[in-house]
């Protein structure tokens, strides 16, 4: 994010720089001399200030053009060190994560010790269990009750602990394949429900 906000810093002065040095000056040019007579001399003085007239809009519009597809430019770069920034910190979490993952493995002495691999009848027979415990999984449970921006949120979690969600309490939620409700009582406190639709 600084190297945005010196990007942004050199940008701006080079831009003011730039005006700065094309300041127009009041020094005016020498008017040719014309022979022959006056109506002529002013018909072509009138062509000469359009001729400068067009070509000072034509600079104007120029430089405003310029200006706009700098602004999108920097705008551009912005939203891109965003994002990079975004993924890098996810980048870095999930590095840090592995980390103590591996320290965990050490201090338990599973490094050391293969894994056995598993019969493939006892997959079959653990995932047919799991889809029976996700028909009959208790209801999600709340986990913590703010205010983010002004805004009562409740921090709501399934059973694996794999999904949170912040909800207003009266707002019906999805969470495993269920609608749910969260209500607020003040005798019960925050309970959860199944909607009925």
């Amino acid at each position: 994010m600084q190297s945005v906000k010196k990007l942004m810093v050199v940008v701006f002065a080079i831009a003011l720089g730039g005006r700065v040095i094309a300041a127009p000056t009041t020094d005016l040019p020498v008017a040719p001399k014309t022979q022959g007579n006056a109506t002529t001399s002013a018909n072509e003085s009138e062509k000469d200030v359009k001729t400068v007239n067009n070509f000072s809009n034509d600079k104007l519009d120029e430089s405003l053009s310029s200006e706009l597809m700098m602004q999108k430019h920097i705008q551009q770069l912005v939203e891109n060190d965003y994002r990079y920034q975004a993924e890098l910190r996810k980048l870095k979490h999930e590095v840090e994560m592995e980390k103590m993952l591996s320290e965990i493995r050490k201090l338990r002495g599973e490094d050391k010790v293969k894994p056995v691999p598993a019969p493939a009848r006892e997959t079959v027979n653990i995932s047919e269990n799991k889809a029976s415990v996700t028909e009959n999984s208790p209801l999600p449970h709340v986990v913590l009750e703010s205010v983010i921006g002004g805004l009562s949120r409740i921090a709501v979690i399934n059973q694996g602990g794999d999904q949170l969600l912040y909800v207003q309490p009266g707002e019906t939620f999805a969470m495993d394949g269920k609608q749910y409700i969260l209500t607020k009582d003040k005798k019960i406190g925050l309970q959860i429900k199944e909607a009925n639709l």
